[in-house]
Order: structure tokens, then sequence, then C-alpha cells
């Protein structure tokens, strides 16, 4: 007598199996493990650990051992980072009182999420200004924003060096700069 086709999803062909197919879907089903020196019924200690494989020899090889590399206790910082030196201060709009440091050679703020400081406002354009940082100093510059960068109350038409106490405004968002932590 040849098998009958299976359905879709069955493992195994209809007429082949156990006589009760509840017997499959029934998990609180009793297991008989007992044997010669285990009650039946009761778990051993030793189902509860873990196998471990058994130990070979090792073989002879040719090949040439790399010695083990281990990574640096404490990651580096990027070459274009140093420790923060200045800081921006939200004074004025959303979130006011987070500070950003201002660690990268050219720090980004706008209402894009890449940006190193992302401002959610419709009056902040996707990539607004940036602040460069050049040797001891910091500059803002405009990146052709919409409505504007101001420093200090004043429109920015052109790069302008910041200075401890200088007030940046960007779109409804008013920054204050520190060069000494605040």
């Amino acid at each position: 007598m040849l098998p009958t086709p299976t359905p879709e999803g069955s493992g195994t062909p209809r007429g082949t199996g156990p006589a009760n197919p509840v017997e499959l879907m029934d998990p609180l089903r009793i297991v008989d493990n007992s044997g010669p020196d285990r009650p039946p019924n009761k778990p051993d200690h030793r189902d509860n650990e873990p196998t471990r494989p058994a130990l070979r020899a090792a073989e002879p090889t040719d090949a040439r051992v790399d010695p083990v590399v281990r990574p640096d206790p404490a990651p580096k910082a990027r070459p274009d980072e140093v420790p923060a030196p200045a800081r921006l201060l939200i004074t004025r709009g959303p979130e006011v009182g987070t500070c950003f440091d201002l660690t990268a050679a050219v720090t980004t703020i706008g209402r894009y999420r890449n940006c190193d400081i992302a401002l959610d406002h419709v009056t902040v354009s996707r990539r607004h200004a940036e602040i460069r940082r050049d040797g001891g100093g910091y500059t803002i510059v405009d990146a052709g924003s919409l409505n504007g960068t101001y420093l200090n109350r004043h429109p920015l038409e052109a790069p302008a060096t910041l200075a401890d106490g200088d007030e940046v405004r960007i779109g409804i968002v008013r920054f204050t700069f520190h060069t000494r932590r605040v």
C-alpha cells in the first residue's frame, strides 16, 4: 500500500505516525526516563549541567600561530576631537538647559537628524549653521539658512569669531557660548 500524500505543513504522510494526534501536542505528557540508577520521573542532577565536548589531542600543523591581539583598555579619541574646552547652552526654546560640548573640528547645527546638534523646529533649516574650531578659537558660519543665524542679536553675514558669553540664535532657539565649564 502506498502512503497517501501529506497535507500542507504536515511532516509525515497520512496513515503513518501516532495513532492519536493529540499525543504530539500535549505539552504536559509525562515521559518515563527511569533507568537502573534513577527512580521514575526524578530528574538527575546531571541533566542540569551543560554538555561539554570531549577533549581531543591537538593535531600537529605547519600553520604559523598568530600572537593574541588584545583590544586597548580605553578607546582612543578621534583625531579631530579634543576634550571639550567650549560649550553651547540652550537658554531659550525647546530643551532649555541642554549643553552641547564642541569637541569636533566642525559642529553642524540644524533640523536634519544627522547634524551634531539637531533642533526639531520649523524655524530651523535642515543644515542651518556650523561652528568651526580654529586652533584655540571658534568661528560660527551660516550654512545658507532661510531664517538666518544671529550673533548677539545681529544677523550673521560672514563668518564670525565667538567669545565667551556670546548669544547665538538659530530659529527660535537661543544658545550661550561658553569657553569654560557652566
